[in-house]
């Protein structure tokens, strides 16, 4: 009896160890599944963050300089960068699909406005070379409509020359818009600036083609303003003693 009772306690003991050891083997793969998790909720929360954002959000990766090819930036057909990365309201501005632009990021030099190309290889061209942050203002065609944009971001250099741009994307139409009308209001409240030459007697005022132009006229020409006649008290009280006057003679 006592051998065996010994032999029970062996055994005990051997299925203790094991349980011990069955946990140090299931630690490693608790801690990767946790491991996990922590990395899935943590790209959950980037991508939330990213595509909700009012602005446009990418990261291009722009090859070294000698690997670019003749007006690098306005090519669609070979741009100097691959893309790493552009948010849901990045494409959504831009009019286009996400898996196009990454297959075929030159697409947004196609959407540039023709004037404006010019200004953008420019400015991008700086950057690229001076290694400072990329700013630009422009119009690009979309969908038939011109659509003003605001693109910005940042430099970080790698390895082999490779330089990852960060930026973000607004779109910014309705505020040019504004400025546009603001401007061409001042515009026309300029042209009723400096001196304007007018008729001492019948105040008719002259134009730049010499041509006298009764006062109303050549300020609703001129400017935004609208005329409504009425009369003052003199004027008022100056018609009636000839309306009275006039009924008098015509009386006798």
């Amino acid at each position: 009896m006592e051998d065996q009772s010994k032999t029970e306690q062996e055994l005990i003991k051997e299925i203790s160890d094991l349980k011990q050891r069955i946990k140090e083997l299931e630690q490693p793969e608790s801690g990767c599944k946790q491991a996990e998790n922590l990395l899935r909720q943590e790209h959950e929360l980037y991508l939330d963050l990213v595509n909700n954002q009012p602005a446009g959000i990418y990261r291009i990766r722009v090859f070294p300089r000698e690997q670019w090819q003749k007006d690098a930036w306005i090519n669609p057909e070979h741009p100097p960068y691959s893309v790493d990365m552009a948010s849901n309201r990045f494409c959504e501005i831009l009019g286009i699909n996400r898996q196009v632009f990454e297959t075929n990021p030159g697409i947004v030099e196609d959407l540039i406005y023709p004037e404006d190309k010019e200004d953008f290889t420019r400015r991008n061209d700086e950057a690229n070379a001076e290694m400072v942050l990329f700013r630009w203002e422009g119009r690009l065609f979309i969908r038939g409509e011109i659509l003003w944009v605001h693109f910005e971001s940042i430099p970080r250099l790698i390895e082999n020359g490779v330089v990852l741009w960060t930026g973000i994307l607004y779109d910014i139409t309705d505020r040019k818009r504004a400025e546009l009308e603001r401007e061409a209001a001042l515009a026309r409240i300029k042209k009723l600036e400096g001196v304007i030459p007018i008729c001492m007697h019948c105040k008719m005022i002259r134009d730049d083609k010499n041509s006298w132009n009764q006062l109303e006229q050549y300020i609703t020409e001129h400017s935004e303003a609208l005329f409504s006649h009425g009369q003052c008290p003199e004027c008022a009280e100056k018609a009636i003693k000839e309306f009275e006057e006039f009924n008098k003679e015509y009386n006798k």
